[in-house]
């Protein structure tokens, strides 16, 4: 990991409901990603495990707690407009809590056949069919100065026993 990297680690908390067939995002009030859906996403802390910080961040911005959940993937983003963020993306497949708004988050369901990939970042429809099949992935993401246009990519699908 380089010195960048270390500098900004995020997670993403994906929660999906299987006996319903659909997703939960948040829809982000404020902040980087205003007016856009992504799962429960935000900067693990100093000391943090990058695990126990999607489970805070599902918890401080949709008010639930994940079940069972797997680290599937791990992303390197990079754009001239927020620098290089290295970001650990999890899956669960249960919650507990009510999602509930929080001041910068608000939670909505969506079939997962109609997950409104229009209205999130621009890599999101690369990989997240991927994770909610169970996937395991690594990848890199560029992004243009205006940091929202997606610019180049490569994601490697990982076999068995291999960690994201």
């Amino acid at each position: 990991m380089s010195a960048a990297d270390k500098k900004r680690l995020l997670a993403q908390m994906i929660v999906a409901d299987r006996d319903r067939a659909r997703i939960l995002l948040g829809f982000h009030k404020s902040g980087r990603w205003a007016g856009f859906y992504t799962g429960f996403l935000d900067e693990v802390r100093g000391g943090e495990d990058p695990a126990d910080a999607a489970v805070r961040i599902a918890e401080e911005q949709a008010g639930i707690v994940p079940g069972p959940f797997d680290h599937l993937a791990t992303f390197v983003f990079s754009s001239k407009a927020w620098g290089m963020a290295r970001e650990f993306e999890f899956l669960a497949e249960s919650h507990t809590g009510e999602p509930t708004e929080s001041p910068n988050i608000r939670p909505e369901w969506f079939a997962l056949d109609a997950i409104p990939f229009d209205r999130m970042p621009a890599d999101d429809a690369l990989w997240y069919p991927a994770v909610l099949e169970r996937k395991k992935m690594r990848g890199h993401f560029d992004f243009a100065p205006d940091g929202k246009t997606l610019l180049v990519h490569q994601i490697e699908e990982l076999g068995p026993g291999e960690t994201p």
